[in-house]
């Protein structure tokens, strides 16, 4: 993600949590573990899906490392060699 759009979000983030705590604080507070916990919950596997293409688009080159229709959103596969090599070494 570049630069300019964590700037954005920065910046829409502040001015969306400014104008609900101006707006009623108590809504405020109420917004911050749904921004935090539940959003997150729905959001990631709709994002998934959208940036890492259906199954019969990536069909052909995940098969060969095991992975299935039902399991292939869940896996590690699309990061880049690096950052697996990070992430497994912390699961150790």
């Amino acid at each position: 993600m570049g630069i300019v759009p964590q700037i954005g979000w920065m910046v829409l983030f502040v001015a969306g949590t400014v104008i609900l705590f101006v707006a009623n604080w108590i809504v405020g507070i109420i917004s911050i573990p749904i921004y935090w916990l539940v959003l997150p919950l729905l959001i990631t596997p709709r994002m998934r899906r959208y940036y890492l293409g259906s199954w019969e688009e990536n069909k052909d080159v995940l098969e060969k490392h095991g992975y299935n229709k039902d399991n292939y959103l869940s896996g590690d596969w699309w990061k880049r060699d690096e950052l697996r090599r990070d992430s497994e070494r912390l699961e150790e």
